[in-house]
């Protein structure tokens, strides 16, 4: 009995101190100057951890995530790149999720890009 209250102890004891864990994260998170965020309405703000101000040139979702993984925005077509082969590789399970194959083909060729503007094809 000892032993199943010491383990049951020290389950609540690691539970408290991720909670805390946890909180204290969210508090330095609260305190952080997150730039532009009035841009977003209200009822976001608790949600948004970071904003990244990337160049707008129809590729910028793109570049905000390469930006915040951390490869930098020019890294943008490695994320289309990655986004083609997801689509490629669960075709099947996107045409469910989708409605048609169709509209996978759709998605997958709106991901290659014209060389000649600067982005590229991918097979």
């Amino acid at each position: 009995m000892d032993a199943f209250h010491d383990s049951h102890l020290g389950k609540k004891d690691s539970q408290s101190k991720a909670k805390a864990r946890a909180k204290g994260t969210y508090e330095s998170m609260k305190q952080k100057r997150i730039l532009m965020i009035d841009q977003f309405h209200v009822i976001c703000h608790p949600y948004i951890l970071d904003v990244v101000d990337v160049i707008a040139n129809g590729h910028c979702g793109y570049r905000c995530i390469a930006a915040l993984l951390g490869m930098g925005e020019d890294s943008w077509p490695l994320i289309r790149h990655d986004l083609f082969k997801e689509l490629s590789q669960y075709r099947d399970d996107y045409a469910r999720l989708l409605g048609s194959y169709d509209r996978v083909e759709e998605l997958r060729k709106s991901l290659l890009v014209d060389s000649t503007s600067g982005v590229f094809y991918f097979t």
